[in-house]
């Protein structure tokens, strides 16, 4: 019923999404990679046409899915159809095929190219050894906004990097969650910001991890196929 209330919604939104793309088939309309660390708010390295176009590709594909659950097989091979326009001008003007390196040569869209699956499955290994080899540059740390902050640590421990995920997070040295700990955080701050307090200091914008400890350190994946919600994977990563 959730979804049959909303299904129109949908249609609407991937219909709006459409007449704001530019000639490329590419959006540039919102926030971006906000907060990135150690910078203001709204200067970030990822370009807007790559994580505007990402998620409105992720979006317009979920609401495909859903559509399919209550019949409307017809809307929503249209809604998967926008979802691989998106997909393909992504493919075709922000990644670097030559070289694995997505636009922009930063952590939030190399790791956004393998989450989203803008990716082929065998495109992604090349695309996480960059990925890492971009952490490695910056000491181990993380080098992203919020958006690229949903996606880092899920995408390193798909491929094995687990435990320097962890050590990402833990820190202590800026940035980590571990360095706002080392600074008195007991909640969630708005940003990264070395040697002085952020303006709010009870913020979600970095929680996306607490998904991440869920689904990779305690393993508790629920209804991991999409297919029946009375269904769990159980598998825990002893880092």
């Amino acid at each position: 019923r959730i979804i049959s209330d909303c299904a129109d919604s949908f249609i609407k939104y991937a219909d709006y999404l459409l007449t704001r793309c530019n000639e490329r088939g590419l959006l540039a309309i919102g926030l971006g990679d906000w907060c990135h660390v150690g910078r203001g708010a709204s200067d970030y390295i990822a370009p807007l046409e790559f994580t505007d176009s990402a998620f409105a590709m992720d979006t317009t594909a979920k609401c495909a899915f859903l559509l399919e659950q209550i019949g409307r097989t017809e809307d929503a091979a249209r809604l998967k159809d926008i979802s691989n326009g998106f997909r393909s001008a992504l493919r075709s003007h922000l990644y670097d095929f030559d070289t694995s390196t997505a636009a922009g040569g930063c952590q939030t869209t190399q790791a956004m190219s393998v989450f989203f699956n803008i990716l082929e499955e065998s495109e992604k290994p090349a695309a996480v050894k960059k990925l890492v080899e971009m952490i490695n540059e910056k000491g181990d740390h993380f080098d992203v906004g919020v958006l690229g902050a949903r996606v880092i640590f899920y995408v390193l421990s798909q491929f094995g990097y687990t435990d320097l995920a962890i050590k990402m997070i833990k820190g202590p040295d800026f940035p980590s969650y571990g360095y706002w700990i080392e600074n008195g955080a007991t909640s969630l701050w708005e940003g990264f910001s070395e040697g002085k307090l952020v303006a709010s200091r009870n913020h979600h914008f970095w929680g996306h991890i607490s998904g991440w400890f869920t689904e990779y350190l305690a393993g508790l994946k629920v209804n991991p196929s999409a297919a029946d919600i009375n269904t769990a994977d159980i598998a825990p990563h002893f880092a």
